[in-house]
């Protein structure tokens, strides 16, 4: 027993630490974290050499309307001297916000809405009673929606 332990230690070695070496050197590295607690990986902060993640700020005494997308993306528009403004915020937890007749954000900032934040919706439920929800924002971008009317 001993000599096939001798004989095999370097390919038993080798089938458990190369998970974990693999593991190791491909894991995405903590810079930091917002004021919110959340993670701040490496590849979030330079997706390109040259192009760096801008953290977006959404005032909310500005946001005029939203529509849903689907149970995790809604679009708010936000009209800002005199330009409007479209930005699709991602969420997590979201589960019936497509069908949300009211929305507001619960947010750390009273001026701004950020990633970390949450947005309480409120649905009519199959009982007629409402019932308020709440969600995360997990990532907003910037989007340009074009109008056809407007030619």
């Amino acid at each position: 027993m001993q000599e096939l332990w001798h004989k095999h230690i370097w390919k038993i070695t080798f089938v458990i630490c190369l998970p974990l070496i693999s593991a190791w050197a491909f894991a995405d590295e903590i810079v930091g974290y917002t004021e919110h607690g959340v993670a701040v990986y490496e590849s979030e902060l330079q997706t390109k050499p040259t192009e760096v993640t801008k953290r977006i700020k959404i005032p909310a005494h500005r946001i005029r309307s939203y529509e849903s997308v689907d149970f995790s993306t809604i679009i708010v528009h936000v009209r800002t001297k005199g330009i409007d403004k479209s930005y699709e915020l991602k969420t997590a937890g979201c589960f019936d916000i497509d069908w949300a007749h009211q929305i507001s954000f619960d947010s750390f900032s009273s001026m701004y809405i950020r990633v970390g934040d949450k947005i309480r919706y409120q649905t009519l439920t199959p009982s007629w009673r409402y019932s308020g929800n709440y969600c995360v924002i997990t990532k907003i971008t910037e989007v340009n929606i074009e109008d056809d009317d407007v030619r």
